[in-house]
């Protein structure tokens, strides 16, 4: 079964790639992008995890972050980029027909002039530097295999 159009999908008919609309806005696009992330990263635990007993289990975790930390990348931003930064924004490439959800990403850089375009960003809580090897293992199976 084919899933109808959207609105956005009606509205934006055409995708180009986030890196190619960034590179022309400025050259080391992902980078710059990196940096609105780590500068508001330091904040958020200047002002929000140093509040926190980060050692005990928490509900939800990972969207909670996310939630908290899209506020300080905004106000890492200048706010004249050609893209927005927003919380929890619907993936509808990907979607299964109704009545199915599309699937969500943990943050993401919005172009203005195609929303339809998004630079997704993943969260993933990982207590120990332990788990890190078996993160980036379980990434280059799932995701980077082209």
């Amino acid at each position: 079964m084919v899933s109808r159009q959207t609105y956005s999908e009606r509205c934006w008919p055409d995708t180009p790639e986030f890196n190619s609309v960034i590179d022309r806005w400025r050259t080391a696009g992902s980078v710059t992008l990196l940096s609105f992330i780590w500068k508001a990263y330091d904040a958020f635990c200047a002002d929000v995890l140093s509040e926190v007993d980060c050692s005990k289990e928490d509900e939800d975790l990972e969207r909670d972050v996310t939630q908290l930390l899209e506020p300080k990348i905004r106000e890492a931003m200048t706010g004249y980029e050609p893209f927005y930064v927003q919380h929890g924004p619907y993936e509808r490439e990907s979607r299964a027909v109704a009545p199915a959800q599309p699937p969500q990403y943990d943050i993401a850089f919005v172009l203005w002039s195609n929303q339809r375009v998004m630079w997704p960003l993943e969260a993933k809580v990982l207590r120990t530097e332990g788990s890190v090897g078996g993160y980036i293992n379980e990434i280059r199976s799932n995701f980077m295999t082209c």
